[in-house]
């Protein structure tokens, strides 16, 4: 079963929804419906997987999806709904063209590439030599 490939199709599938429901200013529903599509899945997808999981039915990825689901879902529904802005795409593309925005995007995209792609764990040598014979 090709798990990662029905993952991406499924949460590009959800992340496009959200986003439709999101600038319908339905922040609440997008959000609610994102969380339950995916962690669902990811609690489902685990049974799927061919790997060891750990020694109980229940792994511990599914037990941190089902506490998301409850923790977010339990955040959604105390939102105060009262004055919500409707969103306005325009206005949110808008500002990624002020400079500051964009060397502070660069800046903390540097920091993780970096921090991120040096391994603590791994390391490797590059040598060559020259062949004298072949000189």
């Amino acid at each position: 079963m090709p798990v990662q490939a029905l993952t991406a199709m499924l949460y590009v599938g959800a992340g496009l929804f959200g986003m439709w429901l999101f600038l319908g200013s339905q922040f609440r529903t997008a959000f609610i419906t994102t969380l339950l599509l995916s962690q669902t899945w990811r609690i489902y997808s685990e049974t799927l997987r061919a790997d060891y999981r750990g020694g109980g039915r229940i792994s511990a990825y599914q037990v941190m999806a089902m506490i998301g689901m409850l923790y977010g879902v339990t955040l959604a529904l105390n939102w105060s709904t009262a004055s919500q802005p409707t969103a306005d795409l325009a206005a949110g593309l808008a500002v990624f063209w002020n400079p500051l925005v964009i060397i502070a995007l660069q800046t903390i995209w540097g920091v993780l590439f970096f921090f991120t792609g040096w391994s603590m764990v791994t390391g490797s040598v590059l040598s060559f030599h020259v062949h004298h014979d072949r000189i």
